[in-house]
């Protein structure tokens, strides 16, 4: 049961509108000014704690992933989530800077995103949100597309492991109305996006076209 249906006594009249949000008997005829913003602020409020708790959720598993071996196996036993959530958010819980208090107002709350930017230095990081490439609406996407255009720019650091190889294969086909430079532009775009998952781009040979019969 949530905060909402759980209030009891004297409760203001948009109270009562977010209990039927909840309750999933709210008409769209009760859309009113007022209880709009009663529902942005309710929405808000939440969205806050979540952002406020994620931090210590990262840090709890970050501690406990500090642990002996066979302790932590049975921690994570009990946990709600997979072992590979767990190693995210420990990942993400261990890399100070990106709890700072200039850093944490940018940060998103998805679990993949924190631990690709648990992965970036400091100095990285400062330069995401410089750019206003880091903050709290952005995707996983972007921040791969820019960590792949940074690499880019300035050359790998150390050699890149071989991919892995997960027979997956995708095929893309943009419309034949695209423009040249849209296509071009694609082409790029995917490309940074294909290094930073390490993954293959293969350009298939075009078929000749046949030669025509004569009879």
């Amino acid at each position: 049961m949530t905060k909402i249906a759980q209030t009891q006594g004297d409760a203001p009249p948009s109270h009562a509108f977010l209990k039927k949000i909840v309750d999933g008997t709210v008409s769209n005829d009760e859309h009113t000014p007022d209880h709009i913003v009663a529902l942005a602020t309710e929405i808000n409020a939440e969205y806050r704690r979540v952002r406020e708790n994620i931090e210590l959720l990262c840090r709890l598993c970050a501690k406990a992933n500090t642990w002996p071996a066979a302790d932590k196996a049975q921690l994570r036993s009990l946990l709600d989530f997979d072992e590979a959530k767990f190693s995210k958010l420990a990942t993400a819980g261990a890399n100070e800077h990106l709890w700072r208090d200039d850093v944490k107002p940018h940060l998103p709350t998805g679990f993949s995103l924190l631990y690709e930017l648990a992965k970036r230095t400091p100095a990285e990081i400062d330069d995401m949100i410089k750019k206003g490439v880091l903050h709290s609406r952005c995707t996983r996407a972007t921040i791969l597309a820019h960590v792949a255009e940074t690499e880019v720019s300035v050359g790998p650091v150390a050699a890149p492991s071989a991919p892995v190889l997960l027979d997956r294969y995708y095929r893309l086909r943009l419309p034949s109305s695209t423009p040249d430079a849209k296509s071009k532009e694609f082409e790029e775009s995917l490309a940074k996006l294909a290094k930073a998952y390490r993954a293959i781009l293969t350009t298939p040979a075009r078929q000749a076209s046949p030669t025509p019969t004569r009879h």
